[in-house]
């Protein structure tokens, strides 16, 4: 009804009505399209546009894990070493982005660990986002020396959906888990800690302490 009667004359009209909303549904779900109904429901019962929506909204949680857990390999790397420590890092190619997720990024990890035993005096295990709780104690139950558990705070006005970490959150639900595997870690103040920041130079010193501890004991 928007195009002019000149050009309307000149046409031939075909109608596409949506389809009923169990059929769309039905689509979707057939296409393992994630929070089928919802998107359906938000895209006015269009399944194509709800469709389009969930592969771009896919896009844009990828690239949102792929920056922040990239960023936190680099930052950490910058921390270890401005303290005065060696470390050994697996390839980020070796995982999809970069970082332990799933169950099987997390026995690929405990691998490459068993691969470098005597390599290294402790693990530090960075949570840039709200970690995967499996794929944590696949790869570090094994581990047998100290963990370290880090998480990253979120800042006041990068909340929104790109930015947002919630490791705040994911730090308990990891160390929960932990705890039921009766797999030994350790936290140190503040809950959530930059890096970067000169308190987690602090914390870095202090773990550095418990490994030196740990693996004197390992020892008698």
């Amino acid at each position: 009804k928007r195009l002019l009667p000149t050009i309307r004359s000149r046409c031939q009209t075909w109608a596409f009505p949506r389809p009923a909303g169990d059929l769309a549904a039905r689509w979707l779900l057939e296409r393992k399209t994630p929070d089928a109904v919802p998107l359906l429901a938000f895209s006015g019962g269009m399944p194509l546009a709800a469709a389009a929506l969930a592969e771009l909204r896919g896009l844009i949680a990828a690239h949102q894990v792929v920056t922040l857990i990239y960023g936190a390999r680099d930052d950490m790397v910058k921390a270890v070493t401005d303290a005065g420590y060696d470390y050994i890092m697996m390839d980020k190619e070796l995982t999809r982005y970069g970082g332990v997720e799933t169950r099987d990024e997390g026995l690929l990890y405990a691998k490459w660990l068993k691969e470098h035993e005597g390599q290294y005096d402790g693990v530090i295990f960075s949570m840039p986002i709200f970690a995967d709780e499996n794929g944590a104690i696949t790869a570090l139950q094994d581990a047998g020396v100290p963990i370290l558990m880090q998480a990253y705070p979120d800042e006041i006005g990068k909340m929104d959906f790109a930015h947002r970490r919630d490791a705040y959150c994911g730090k308990f639900s990891v160390t929960d888990v932990f705890c039921q595997y009766n797999v030994p870690f350790t936290v140190l103040k503040p809950h959530v800690v930059h890096p970067l920041s000169a308190k987690f130079q602090e914390n870095l010193r202090d773990f550095a302490a418990i490994c030196r501890v740990v693996n004197g004991m390992k020892r008698f």
